[in-house]
């Protein structure tokens, strides 16, 4: 019995999962949903396991089509569709292209477009797909088109369940996706001229529902050059709505007197940062004979809306100075909402904004545009390494400005200043130089290229400052077969970083027995290797390094010769390792030569060997030593000196000898004005007078500060660790702390009372610590160096050493070393309250015999001039001075200019040397 079923409208991954439930053999992800209408479904042939489906396809006014399914079942449904877009007008595809329409219009137009799906194996189902090709099982999408009046038919599968051969009867076809079973992208190769402009390829594509098609083309008006690279147009599958979009812009602009070259590309989705929408990256590259310029930019915004961007530009052009340091080119940059990693010491060579400018093979925007990848981390850098160094961030910023230069044309390089803030904040300086000689010649022939690498980084937050530089590979001496290496870095760690406090400096690296901390800087040794010939060569090493806790220098060289199985050699080495706290030294030297014959035995490989040497070992104090002698197979040791300085080695201190190893007692604790002070001066602690020009003719002088209540901030800072921290005699205000025990480690101490106390005095002849409830007492904590303040050391048999066998810079974290204290505000006195404006525009004080009336005659009975006695006449005025102060006001009195009582001003006498910040001028 025949049956039928009709819908109004519905999607195609819809209908066929309604058909044929899960017993279907096809992938549904690669299925494009299109939009069906007047669906009927013809089942008359259920019996035999048949199915039919006619539906229609309608987009709009402009576009339709038709759609046809076929199915048969055997052990499974196996089904063939069609679905045939027709516009009911040909789409002038070429016109509607953005930039280069107007030179297409009526070049490259739609006929019609079709979309065949089979399950994996539909083989003796027939359908009719109009003009469609032949196709082979899986999802297929196609296109009529005509190209410059020449019809060309393009197919795009989408999904292949089969490899088959493709069709040769219409355009060549080149397969470009990497996925095996699902190509997505395919290329035709045009190379069709239509006026100025050559279209290259036309790429076909799906993906995500969306099916596109886009062209590269160039377009050369003179002069002018423009290329066009993934200019595409597109539309859903559910809704025919074309799309059209560029991916790149390229420009050029060619004369004899001026070059100018640019891009801007559209980074591909798979590239950008998860949270970004979109970003174009650009470079423009001028050259004129005077002058070149090199531009990077690129411009992003985040799916939140947020814009952020970076410049950056080289400019090479001859600015001039003296013969020592001749300007050769800027550069300089800015990031908005940009992330900048800054490289290490030994990657400068390599960072792309340094390397923007060097020797690159290429042309100029090639080298560019490969800059702005690798900045990126779109593609990797020139040690193979993937790095993203700059990546849109909110909230981050950047400057760089930079210079090149040359010094007597044998020295080039150039310097960067960069600083960073925003969610953190750094300063860091880039150099790179080199040093060629002689000039002009091929680089073969020159005798001398040395390339060094510079950085210095300043994270004032952090608390991190280091300075270091780095020999390149491509160093060389005399010969590019005399390798020259070596690294150099100085490193302090201060303020609220865990390692405050350490600091390191090292040129080649460190003592081999040395224990380097994990945030010491990795450096190679200062060395050389020369190949001399085939037979012969000749290399060395030497170091030094400085830390908190030790010094060690040292150096090697080796001398090889060897042809075929003989080989000689003259070695010679020496290490030397100096410990601070407390004092002792160790020294090694070997010298060594020798000589080996190789011997192929018939069942056997044998090498002879024979040498003569001498090592020598030297301690203290006191002096002691060793000499180890080896001639062949005889080793003859010789002791001599003291042996004291093993044993020293177990010896603890007592604390006399321990306190030598400390600062002197007046650097032992410090008072350090942190915020508020105004002036500091002198005072002589003899005559009790203070020195206004801070100039003391005696060492019997205190500090006198001048600070600004309310703001005013000190720290105490001691060397000695404190147990506890406590104010005054008593824990009456609450400002004591309670630590752990220390530890001191010469003294064989595990468990150690130290305490450290402040007292502030009203006066110096006062005894009584002020109250200080109402200031803010906060403890310091440092990190101080093991060497002195670490716990006890045991050998393997458990028995006190001074210093481990491999000497460390290791610190003890996080230990009380004073108070931070913040005076209170200060407490307002009594007011008059609020005094109206007007009442202080004019002056009320009586002008009858007022010295201040303009009118009264000028006296020279009162002269003021230059004084250092002012103050202790002020502190006389209520005793030997209080005639003078009587006569004055009985004429401020009788004037009525002071009508108050006779007061003896002994408060002002008493602090006259507190109320001054110098000395006031007195009467002649």
């Amino acid at each position: 019995m025949a049956k039928s079923a009709k819908a109004s409208e519905t999607y195609l991954v819809k209908l066929i999962s309604d058909l044929f439930k899960d017993d279907v053999d096809i992938d549904y992800a690669a299925l494009p949903n299109i939009l069906l209408s007047n669906v009927i479904i013809h089942d008359k042939h259920l019996k035999n396991n048949q199915i039919k489906v006619d539906a229609t396809i309608k987009f709009d006014d402009r576009y339709s089509g038709k759609f046809l399914l076929v199915g048969k079942k055997s052990t499974t449904w196996q089904f063939v569709a069609y679905a045939g877009f027709n516009p009911k007008k040909p789409l002038d595809i070429g016109s509607q292209i953005p930039l280069v329409g107007g030179e297409l219009e009526g070049d490259l137009i739609l006929k019609d477009a079709y979309l065949i799906i089979t399950t994996k194996e539909p083989d003796d189902i027939t359908i009719d797909t109009g003009n469609a090709p032949t196709f082979d099982p899986g999802i297929s999408f196609g296109y009529d088109i005509s190209l410059v009046e020449e019809d060309q038919q393009i197919t795009l599968p989408v999904l292949k369940y089969k490899k088959k051969a493709e069709a040769e009867n219409f355009a060549t076809i080149m397969e470009e996706s990497d996925e095996e079973d699902k190509p997505s992208i395919y290329t035709i190769s045009i190379q069709k001229q239509i006026g100025p402009i050559l279209i290259d390829s036309i790429s076909l594509s799906y993906s995500e529902q969306v099916i596109s098609c886009s062209l590269d083309a160039s377009m050369t008006i003179g002069p002018l050059s423009i290329s066009l690279n993934g200019l595409s147009f597109g539309t859903s599958v559910k809704v025919f709505k074309p799309k059209f979009n560029l991916d790149g812009l390229g420009i050029g602009y060619t004369t004899t007197a001026l070059t100018i070259e640019g891009a801007v590309i559209r980074v591909p989705e798979a590239d950008l940062e998860k949270d970004i929408l979109i970003q174009f990256d650009g470079e423009l590259i001028i050259q004129t004979a005077k002058f070149g310029m090199a531009a990077l930019a690129s411009y992003a915004q985040a799916k939140s809306g947020l814009p952020s961007f970076f410049a950056f530009v080289n400019v090479n052009i001859p600015l001039g100075g003296p013969p020592f340091f001749i300007v050769t080119g800027l550069m300089g940059g800015m990031g908005f909402n940009r992330n900048l990693v800054m490289p290490s010491f030994k990657q400068v060579q390599d960072f792309p904004l340094m390397a923007i400018s060097r020797p690159q093979t290429g042309s100029a925007k090639e080298h560019a545009m490969e800059t702005l990848q690798i900045l990126e981390g779109q593609k990797a850098g020139a040690d193979g390494e993937k790095v993203k160094w700059i990546t849109p961030k909110a909230g981050d910023y950047w400057l760089a400005t930079g210079l090149k230069f040359s010094s007597f044309e044998i020295i080039e390089g150039k310097l960067l200043l960069v600083a960073e803030f925003g969610h953190d904040l750094q300063f860091a300086v880039l150099g790179l130089a080199w040093l060629s000689f002689p000039l002009g010649v091929d680089m073969s022939k020159r005798f001398i290229f040395i390339e060094l690498q510079i950085e210095a980084v300043l994270k004032p937050i952090d608390g991190y400052f280091s300075a270091s530089t780095s020999l390149t590979d491509n160093s060389f001496l005399l010969t590019q077969d005399s390798h020259l290496t070596g690294d150099c870095s100085f490193n302090l760690w201060f303020s609220n970083n865990k390692n405050a406090g350490q600091f390191v400096f090292t040129a080649g690296g460190y003592h081999p027995a040395f224990k380097i901390p994990s945030h010491y800087p990795k450096v190679a040794r200062l060395g050389f290797n020369w190949k001399i010939s085939t037979d012969v060569s000749i290399k060395g090493n030497s170091y030094f390094a400085i830390t908190p806790s030790c010094c060690m220098a040292g150096n090697a060289m080796e001398l090889v010769f060897q042809h075929g199985s003989i080989k000689a050699w003259f070695t010679t080495e020496a290490n030397f390792l100096v410990t601070w706290h407390p004092f002792s030294f160790l020294a090694a030297l070997h010298i060594e030569v020798g000589v080996s014959k190789s011997f192929d035995l018939l069942l056997c490989h044998k090498t002879v060997s024979v040498s003569a040497g001498a090592t020598l070992n030297l301690w203290g104090p006191p002096l002691g030593g060793k000499v180890v002698i080896h001639v062949a197979f005889v080793t003859i040791p010789i002791y001599f000196g003291s042996s004291e300085a093993l044993d020293k080695n177990k010896t603890k201190l007592d604390w006399k000898s321990f306190s030598e190893l400390l600062p002197k007692p007046t650097d032992t604790c410090k008072i350090i004005a942190k915020r508020g002070l105004i002036k500091e001066l002198l005072k002589d602690k003899r005559t009790k007078k203070i020195l206004y020009t801070n100039q003391s003719t005696s060492d019997q002088t205190t500090k006198i500060w001048i600070v600004r209540p309310g703001s005013f901030q000190f720290s105490t800072q001691s060397v000695i660790p404190a147990s506890r921290l406590t104010y005054g005699t008593t824990n009456d205000y609450g400002k004591n702390v309670i630590g752990q025990d220390i530890t001191i480690r010469p003294m064989n101490l595990s468990k150690a009372t130290s305490i450290h106390n402040i007292k502030i005095n009203r006066s110096a002849g006062s005894s009584t610590p002020i109250d200080v409830k109402a200031w803010i007492f906060s403890p310091n904590y440092d990190n101080l160096a093991a060497t002195l303040w670490g716990p006890p050391l045991k050998d393997k048999d458990g028995n006190f050493v001074q210093s481990p066998l491999k000497p460390s810079a290791d610190t003890i974290d996080h230990q009380l070393t004073g108070y931070t204290v913040q005076v209170p505000p200060p407490t307002p006195g009594s007011t008059f309250g609020i005094i109206p404006i007007a009442r202080v525009f004019k002056e009320y004080i009586s002008q009858s015999k007022n010295p201040l009336n303009i009118k009264m005659p000028i006296s020279s009975e009162y002269w003021p001039a230059d004084s250092n006695t002012t103050i202790t006449n002020i502190g006389k005025i209520g005793t030997t001075l209080s005639k003078n102060r009587n006569a004055l006001f009985e004429v401020l009195n009788a004037n009525s200019i002071y009508t108050g009582k006779n007061d003896p001003m002994t408060g002002m006498a008493s602090n006259a040397n507190n109320l001054f910040t110098d000395s006031p001028m007195e009467q002649s």
